[in-house]
Parts: structure tokens; sequence; C-alpha cells
């Protein structure tokens, strides 16, 4: 897609894209490391036949997912364009471009609240149906991109659509998790206890995941906020 994404719609504007994906998902290391936990612990009262077990882990994930993803949000709402503002952009407006990073926001919030769900197919060992959904979805953003870029629609709606197909993916992923476990139930009394059993797990995750976030965006970041949006597509698509 990256050939045909520039073309399209340019390479500063493609770079600024690839900068706000990067941002969206180097948020996600709020998690603390609890979507991995929540994965080992589904998998492990799965194996005992432990129902009440895996509504205590998914609903404790679930809620303190909700809590951070909001938290986060909310903390980072203010400074969209104090973000805007310190990137490099020629061809967006300051405007423009703090709406794109708003975005990008919404983008994190609604894909985030999904990683307690999204422990239950793969903690079941149903990588088959974990695959199809992210293929599916992988499908309909490609989809996506293409019809709004032969559109000439803009980044604007391109993100706008990037947050529908993170919307639908979550939607997906709850309506799975139903289907393995018909006894799903979500209670914020569960919280506590189950805090208790994935805190100890986490924290060696988020660790490595500070780590791989790292390695995996930092550079793009750096180089969208000291040379420019151009510089990140010049960077990444040959890399890819």
């Amino acid at each position: 897609m990256a050939p045909f994404l520039i073309h399209r719609i340019g390479l500063e504007a493609y770079g600024f894209f690839l900068f706000l994906f990067s941002l969206s998902n180097m948020l996600g290391v709020v998690n603390l490391g609890l979507g991995d936990a929540a994965l080992r612990h589904v998998a492990f009262y799965h194996g005992r036949g432990d129902v009440d077990g895996i509504n205590r882990v998914v609903s404790a994930s679930f809620w303190l997912f909700l809590a951070l993803s909001i938290l986060v949000s909310v903390l980072l709402w203010p400074f969209a364009g104090t973000v805007s503002s310190l990137l490099k952009v020629t061809g967006l407006t300051h405007d423009a471009a703090r709406v794109l990073v708003q975005l990008a926001i919404v983008g994190f919030l609604l894909r985030f609240v999904s990683g307690a769900f999204s422990a239950i197919p793969q903690g079941f060992l149903r990588y088959d149906v974990f695959s199809l959904l992210v293929v599916g979805e992988s499908i309909v953003r490609v989809i996506g991109q293409v019809i709004v870029s032969c559109a000439e629609w803009g980044c604007t709606v391109c993100f706008c659509g990037m947050c529908i197909c993170r919307a639908l993916w979550t939607i997906a992923v709850v309506i799975t998790a139903r289907l393995l476990l018909p006894s799903l139930s979500i209670r914020l009394s569960l919280v506590r206890a189950g805090l208790a059993e994935v805190s100890g797990y986490s924290f060696f995750v988020f660790l490595s995941q500070i780590v791989g976030m790292a390695w995996q965006h930092a550079d793009r970041l750096l180089l969208g906020f000291f040379v420019g949006a151009g510089s990140v597509a010049l960077f990444a698509v040959p890399r890819s």
C-alpha cells in the first residue's frame, strides 16, 4: 500500500499518517503488560476448565483497560494542538493537524479496550479464529484506504476510517469471545481478585513492551518532531 498511498496523498501526508499511527501504537504501552498477563491466565484457567477464573481475569483486565484508556485520552486531548505545532508538517493547517492527532487518540481508545477480550480466542488456542480477525481487519483497512485515496478525501477522512476500523475490530473481538465462552461475564466486583493474579506477571511484560515499542516506533516519532513528516515516510518505506 505504501507506493499507492504516497502517489495518491503525497509523501508529506503519508509520513504524517505513519507518525500518528506510531503515536497511537506507542500509547498502547500504558496497558502495563495486562494483555499478555490476561492471556497467560486465560490459557491456564481454560486448561483447568475453570470458567470463574477466566471471568475473574477478563473482568479485571477489561475494567483496567477501560480506566487506563479513558485516563490517557483525557490527559492527552488538551495537548493535541501542542503535538501538532511541534511537528514539521507542510501542506496541513494547524487546526487540521490538531484534529488528526485527536483522531489518533480516539483510535487508540477504541482499540485499547479490546485487549481483555482478545485473550480468549488466543488463550483457547483458537488461533484460526484470531487470524481470521486479523486478516479481516487488514482487508477492510486496505479497502478503506484505497477508496479514500482514490476519492481524494484527505488524511482526516482516512483517519476517521482507521477509527471506524478499530471500532469494528473491538466489536468483532467481543462477539468472538462471547461465542467461544457463552458464560463470559464482565463484573466490576471481580476486579480486586483478578488484579492480584495478573499484576505480578504483567510487570515483567510491561518492561519488555517498553523496549519493544521504543525499538519499533521511537525513530519515527523523533524524525517527525525534529526533521519533518516527509522524512518519516522516506525512512519507513525502504526499511519495510
